[in-house]
């Protein structure tokens, strides 16, 4: 049974909207900057934000910009509605036109939910018993209700917390919810706001570079925090009508490859490929021609050191 991606929406920190992110991508531009939204007095440390305040996503859904809404329930929201009138689906009042009588889930990745909101009220809750409802922003899953209910949305939720997988594991549960007849439409993705528990988290563990990050350079320093949200409405392929757009993901074949990517910037440097006069990704892996690989599985520099060591032992036993 094939799954297709009949929408897709998406707000980071390159674009609000699909359209967006594709020209920025096109363009090469970089979402990368000085922390505007996150209140941190480590200002030393760049990283890629959503460029619109709580308020103005807060007016993008019709919501009280005075209301302590958490950026992870704001951009999902906004991208699940992206994802829902891509699909073909229409929002009518507290509904979507189109999702009546439909078993619809909604499956969100995220780590921290909505402690954003707690702490940037945290100082206020100690003195305003009328805050003291917030850390339950904290829990991932208050999140995923959130953004059912600003954008409209009348499903059934579910929330998946699995680090950087979270939003890829959404995906493909919802795969499976579909191949088992669990439901007949999937809202998948993930959504994560900026936090000061990213932030000061990832610099104690010292691996934040203090400037725009290099992957795949012999002079990286390390990582880049940001934030965002992305979502695919999910449907059997069988249950969409001729007319409507797909795009089939879930029955393509795996190949993992052990490859050097790079882009014109790499060139010449250790352990990557150069680019040709287009700027094209070059990707050379026994043999094969780009066109030929399915995808491209990127391990990290530890990992590959690791591969590498075990490949010249069993040279050496052989």
């Amino acid at each position: 049974m094939e799954i297709a991606i009949t929408g897709a929406g998406i707000i980071c920190a390159i674009g609000n909207d699909k359209q967006q992110v594709l020209e920025s991508l096109r363009k090469g531009e970089s979402g990368i900057g000085t922390m505007k939204y996150l209140s941190s007095k480590h200002l030393e440390l760049p990283v890629g934000e959503v460029k619109l305040s709580n308020a103005e996503m807060a007016a993008m859904l019709s919501l009280d910009a005075d209301y302590p809404h958490s950026r992870t329930s704001l951009m999902g929201a906004i991208a699940v509605r992206q994802a829902l009138s891509q699909a073909g689906f229409s929002p009518d009042g507290t509904h979507w036109k189109g999702l009546e009588g439909k078993k619809v889930v909604l499956i969100s990745g995220t780590t921290v939910g909505g402690m954003d909101i707690t702490e940037q009220y945290f100082e206020r809750m100690k003195t305003d018993d009328s805050l003291l409802y917030l850390p339950q922003s904290n829990e991932c899953g208050k999140s995923t209700v959130e953004i059912a209910q600003m954008s409209g949305l009348q499903a059934e939720c579910c929330t998946i917390s699995t680090a950087c997988s979270s939003a890829l594991n959404s995906i493909m549960l919802g795969c499976e919810m579909l191949r088992r007849g669990e439901a007949d439409v999937v809202i998948a993705g993930g959504s994560e706001a900026m936090s000061k528990f990213h932030l000061n988290g990832f610099n104690t563990l010292m691996i934040l570079d203090r400037e725009r990050c290099r992957p795949f350079d012999d002079t990286r320093a390390g990582l880049n925090l940001g934030e965002g949200a992305a979502f695919v409405v999910l449907r059997r392929d069988s249950d969409i009508g001729v007319t409507e757009g797909k795009n089939s993901v879930a029955e393509g074949v795996h190949h993992e490859a052990f490859s050097a990517l790079a882009c014109g910037c790499g060139a010449g440097r250790r352990g990557i490929s150069g680019c040709g006069d287009g700027g094209e990704l070059r990707l050379y892996h026994r043999g094969q021609l780009p066109g030929q690989c399915g995808a491209v599985r990127r391990r990290s520099a530890g990992e590959q050191r690791s591969l590498l060591a075990g490949a010249a032992d069993r040279r050496t036993a052989g």
